[in-house]
């Protein structure tokens, strides 16, 4: 499974989620984190 697969795993459960929990889930730095939920957010 990519990256963004497992970002979007973590977010499906309708819970609310802090970058320091999805960053260490899916085994990212949390700069990588913010930069998916930036582009996220964008849309």
């Amino acid at each position: 499974m990519s990256k963004i697969d497992e970002v979007f795993q973590i977010f499906g459960d309708g819970r609310k989620h802090g970058v320091d929990e999805v960053a260490k889930a899916v085994s990212l730095p949390k700069f990588k984190v913010r930069k998916v939920l930036d582009f996220l957010a964008e849309f």
